[in-house]
């Protein structure tokens, strides 16, 4: 960017001020006006840039920008995709204002139909009037269906992306079933703009602050939010001291937890138009995930899940790391739906190595060890449980304790083989050790494997050490299910009372032993779905350090 001379910089303030629109610059391209920060001239290869990416945008197709460091990769980004977004938002309004099924004139063609079948009905019982106060209401009709458009209407009428929140007012099914939707096509879209590190998300923030579509008013808003991490948000200290965050958590949120003030409070201000107002209130306009965690400190609300849940309702603009957009389960867990989206990648070469991570499973000796000894405990406490055994013995207990009883059984067995197959998991990593002990190489601690040779390995005719199935297998859909028995979440039952769930509470495992079947499930699942695409896999590197498994 050329920058004017003489120009100040402003002092960082984390209070935002929001600047006049009439002072930034402005450039057409391909009809689109891209607003641009104030004084500063894009450089020509910026210039090309906007062009390029406002041409596929038009056309629904694929953009590699490539750009050295420093040209403004980011701002041009920004500028052209912003700028096409709320020309686009402005033009869907527009069409389902225009749309004969959802439009506002759907009202007037409904009136006129129901008008014109009273007509018809009277048509036997008298002549019409030939007075010409007929016409007074096709007159006021006719002054709808003249009516300017007005794209400044309030902004409650509508939500961010344009659509109207009470379409029911614009129903019409009952007079006008012929009615076609000439508004479908315009499906919402939003933006969703993928960095490597969260460290580069506050980077990009900073300059999506300099442009004016995060800072507008009403319809012409961009409204943004954040996709982070708890351990970038999370503001309850007692979760901050566990060594793992996300489990902590999950575990004081669920059901059977102690709660947390913080996710407790969200759920008094769930609107997310109501919760921007609120962060407004503390310094508000464009805001990074440090500004939101300082917002929402003083009324004690969770940013984690203010910012990936609460605000993606409404957002037309998602910053988030790249893991959140490639990493499927990240993907699914965080409720990201890439469809009619507009995904940038910035910095695209580390996409790789993001695509290589989602794929890759490590299994840790200490990861080993403390799901053993978690599922040893549990099953012990199962077999000497003095109550569970008293509902055993006891044959005259109600129909309802009895259904109780069998559901602990069942969560029992399936226990038993989620311990089986983690034993196996354990198993054969350690024939690798053994394996890599045995092979004579440069380099003794990884070995790389074509993929046809690697599924050979996890193959084996004995049942016990077979760690590859189909899809349909028996055991595996088996597996499967035993998963999801022990990672289910008991609801209290008034006719048993709270003695099932309150036995399942007790019986539950740790987080680490279910993560520890979770990887295997999920890996085998990859492969399942892949089997038949080898060309787009062809090699895979396993990695072991020999030291961590041989000791058992």
């Amino acid at each position: 960017m050329i920058k004017p001379e003489n120009q100040l910089l402003p002092k960082p303030n984390r209070k935002r001020t929001h600047p006049i629109q009439a002072e930034y610059a402005r450039m057409i391209v391909n009809g689109v006006t891209v607003l641009l920060p104030p004084g500063l001239k894009p450089y020509p290869s910026q210039q090309l840039m906007m062009v390029k990416i406002i041409q596929s945008l038009k056309s629904k197709k694929h953009a590699m920008i490539e750009s050295p460091t420093g040209s403004g990769k980011s701002l041009g980004l920004l500028s052209a995709c912003c700028a096409w977004l709320q020309d686009y938002k402005i033009q869907r309004r527009l069409a389902i204002h225009n749309c004969p099924k959802h439009g506002a004139n759907a009202i007037t063609s409904g009136f006129q139909k129901a008008a014109s079948d009273t007509k018809i009905a009277q048509s036997d019982e008298a002549k019409p009037s030939t007075s010409g106060n007929e016409n007074d209401e096709s007159s006021f009709l006719n002054h709808m269906n003249n009516e300017i458009i007005d794209l400044t209407v309030d902004d409650s009428v509508y939500d961010a992306f344009g659509e109207a929140k009470d379409e029911t007012v614009y129903d019409n099914s009952e007079h006008q079933p012929e009615a076609d939707c000439t508004c479908s096509e315009m499906k919402k879209i939003r933006i969703y703009y993928g960095t490597r590190t969260h460290k580069q998300i506050s980077q990009v923030v900073k300059e999506y602050g300099r442009l004016p579509y995060g800072h507008e008013k009403n319809e012409k808003q961009l409204r943004h939010t954040i996709l982070a991490s708890r351990e970038q948000s999370c503001l309850n200290q007692d979760v901050r001291k566990s060594d793992d965050l996300t489990a902590a958590c999950k575990e004081r949120i669920a059901p059977d937890g102690i709660g947390c003030i913080y996710r407790h409070n969200l759920r008094s201000i769930e609107d997310p138009n109501r919760l921007r107002k609120k962060i407004d209130q503390f310094g508000g306009g464009v805001w990074d995930i440090e500004d939101l965690s300082e917002a929402l400190k003083s009324p004690e609300i969770c940013p984690y899940f203010a910012s990936t849940r609460t605000l993606t309702n409404d957002a037309d603009i998602i910053f988030t790391p790249f893991n959140y957009l490639l990493d499927p389960i990240i993907r699914k867990s965080s409720e990201v739906y890439l469809k009619n989206s507009i995904i940038i990648l910035d910095e695209a070469h580390n996409v790789e190595d993001t695509c290589r991570s989602a794929v890759s499973f490590q299994f840790k000796e200490s990861e080993f060890g403390a799901a053993f000894h978690n599922f040893n405990d549990k099953l012990s406490l199962m077999n000497d449980h003095v109550f569970l055994g008293t509902l055993k013995n006891n044959t005259s207990e109600s129909n309802s304790k009895n259904e109780g009883l069998q559901e602990v059984e069942k969560y029992k067995e399936s226990l038993k083989r989620m311990s089986d197959l983690a034993k196996q998991i354990y198993n054969f990593f350690s024939e690798l050790v053994k394996f890599f002990d045995e092979t004579s190489s440069v380099n003794s601690n990884s070995k790389t494997w074509d993929w046809e040779s690697f599924l050979n390995l996890l193959k084996n005719e004995d049942p016990k050490k077979n760690l590859y199935f189909e899809a349909e297998d028996v055991r595996f859909v088996q597996y499967l299910s035993d998963f999801n028995v022990i990672t289910a979440q008991k609801s209290k039952d008034e006719n048993s009372g709270d003695i099932v769930a309150e036995l399942l509470t007790e019986f539950k495992l740790s987080q680490v032993a279910i993560v520890l079947v979770e990887k295997y499930l999920y890996f085998m699942k990859y492969f399942q779905k892949k089997k038949n695409c080898i060309n787009a896999t062809l090699l895979l590197l396993l990695k072991y350090n020999k030291a961590m498994l041989r000791n058992g």
